[in-house]
């Protein structure tokens, strides 16, 4: 993971590769939702926020730009991905 700006996650395509294609969309309020991609054939899920747009090199995208959860949030995507998988693991962070 790679962060320049404070509060932001950077997910890079690379990465983001790693994850199932169609992510899950947690509402967190009447306006936001927060996205989460999950490992496939796993209970992992990487929570990674409220979506910003992009990060390109040129005309290449490179990677995902997200706004960090507040902890209330965070809570609020835990019970949702929960009750959708009871053996979740749940990471707010990018190993």
């Amino acid at each position: 993971m790679a962060a320049s700006e404070t509060g932001v996650i950077i997910l890079p395509l690379a990465k983001k590769s790693q994850f199932n294609i169609t992510p899950m969309y947690v509402s967190i309020s009447p306006t936001d939702v927060a996205t989460v991609w999950r490992v496939p054939n796993s209970h992992t899920y990487f929570v990674a926020g409220k979506y910003l747009g992009v990060i390109k090199e040129g005309e290449t995208i490179t990677a995902q730009k997200y706004r960090k959860l507040t902890e209330q949030e965070k809570k609020a995507v835990a019970e949702f991905v929960k009750m959708q998988d009871r053996e979740a693991a749940i990471q707010f962070e990018l190993s």
